[in-house]
């Protein structure tokens, strides 16, 4: 019998993958199953899984071309027989009673989903996530659909598919899994589907995942990954199915306005970092984009109503498209907080 089947998505992760698959047969509980989807590597990774594979028939490894990440942990979710199911990327890492701590609170509390902690990993520092979510309690739907689901709508900072464990029948029988062709955010996606059907989760004050900052990562790399374009397509999802007595169409809108100005700007800090030269052009390229300019120009006053001074001025360099007083201030800013 297998309680916790445990998705690794692996593509070129040579580097790390050795101290995540040795923390997962570090587990305390037994009964998993590591389930390792090779999605088309071309480095040593298929080698290293197969060495662990001899010594640990828990690991079972898939190979399959290059399909992306959302294909990859669709593959593991097909064969999946644990009564729970966790992920893991190849580059992170686990505390020893990390899938047997939460097995224990889904199992007591009843709850379809718990969430974890995490502890981030960056430039030799580390730092624990928090929610603003209450912790050590079970939430039922109701809490879920009020304040969770639009959580999802309005920020991204709940969609780490990672430091969650979710029951494998609830995302059978609501045939939840990864969309295929969405580059960046797919984590949220598969998590605002799973949160809609599930009747209770449970945000645990418990840290046993590491996450590590890897430069140059899928989710980092800024300089070639077509970030803005993948900013407006989440604009343009359709979220008319999460509407309820509490969440209008209306709120929706706001909110899906909010997360596409804040990831905006966001990037646009990113861009400033690589310097005048080098990121000039992304970055007039986004705030000459007519779409863009719509959606700043509709929700400007609400959306500067609850923002400090310096990012009141930066979203009124964006939308007066003074591009060299926008890489000025960012770079201020940088220097202030170093």
């Amino acid at each position: 019998m297998v309680l916790v089947s445990v998705i690794v998505p692996v593509y070129n992760a040579e580097k790390h993958l050795r101290n995540c698959i040795e923390s997962l047969l570090a587990q305390t509980l037994q009964s998993c199953e590591f389930l390792f989807i090779n999605d088309g590597s071309t480095d040593s990774s298929q080698d290293i899984i197969e060495d662990f594979q001899k010594t640990d028939n828990r690991i079972i490894l898939i190979n399959q071309q290059n399909k992306g990440v959302s294909a990859a942990r669709n593959s593991g979710l097909q064969i999946a027989k644990g009564d729970y199911i966790g992920f893991v990327d190849a580059d992170d890492t686990v505390l020893p009673d990390y899938f047997q701590t939460l097995l224990e609170i889904a199992q007591k509390g009843n709850v379809a989903i718990v969430i974890s902690r995490y502890r981030i990993h960056q430039n030799g520092k580390s730092t624990v996530s928090n929610t603003i979510f209450p912790e050590n309690k079970v939430l039922y739907s109701d809490f879920i659909q009020k304040e969770i689901i639009p959580h999802f709508i309005q920020t991204e900072n709940l969609n780490a598919i990672w430091n969650k464990l979710f029951k494998r029948e609830l995302i059978q029988k609501s045939n939840i899994v990864f969309p295929i062709g969405v580059a960046l955010g797919e984590d949220g996606w598969f998590n605002i589907h799973a949160f809609q059907k599930a009747a209770a989760v449970y945000f645990s004050d418990y840290t046993g995942y590491n996450y590590f900052e890897i430069e140059g990562s899928a989710t980092k790399d800024f300089k070639t990954k077509p970030y803005f374009e993948r900013i407006l397509e989440e604009y343009q999802y359709n979220y008319s199915a999460f509407e309820n007595a509490g969440l209008s169409a209306q709120t929706i809108a706001k909110f899906k306005a909010e997360k596409c100005i804040n990831k905006t700007v966001s990037l646009l800090h990113e861009y400033a970092k690589l310097g005048f030269k080098q990121a000039y052009g992304k970055v007039k390229t986004i705030i000459d984009n007519p779409i863009f300019q719509r959606i700043l120009s509709d929700n400007y006053n609400s959306i500067t109503a609850q923002k400090s001074r310096y990012e009141k001025f930066i979203l009124r360099a964006i939308r007066n498209k003074w591009v060299s007083l926008l890489f000025i201030a960012m770079a201020y800013s940088r220097f202030k907080n170093k």
